[in-house]
């Protein structure tokens, strides 16, 4: 299994997030609209739906999660600037999603803790 994870930034968590290049491995291939959708299960089985875009910044083109679906897991999970996220390939058929999404703080002892 390979597992993906970035530590968040004040744009990822109230604008859109900014995803890694190597996560583009995991993901399906862009179309021609450059769109892709992905349905996650996070740790406790809820269903989100995220859409994954080539945002385009001459010379420069980044993935991006548009705030739509991103922000509302934000917002339900009180995600905040440093905590981090993990996301894997993780097929669910009752779901039908392929992924899986987890979200961790660091505690004050200085370990990560599951919070989603």
């Amino acid at each position: 299994m390979v597992a993906f994870s970035k530590q968040l930034t004040q744009e990822d968590v109230e604008k859109r997030l900014s995803v890694p290049i190597e996560w583009l491995t995991i993901f399906p291939s862009f179309g021609e609209d450059q769109e892709i959708q992905l349905q996650v299960v996070d740790r406790v089985g809820m269903f989100w739906e995220f859409f994954c875009i080539i945002q385009i910044k001459a010379p420069h083109w980044s993935p991006v999660l548009k705030p739509d679906g991103w922000l509302q897991y934000v917002n339900y999970t009180g995600l905040r600037v440093g905590d981090k996220i993990i996301i894997y390939e993780e097929e669910n058929k009752f779901r039908e999603t392929k992924y899986r999404i987890i979200a961790q703080r660091l505690n004050c002892d200085g370990h990560w803790i599951n919070i989603s």
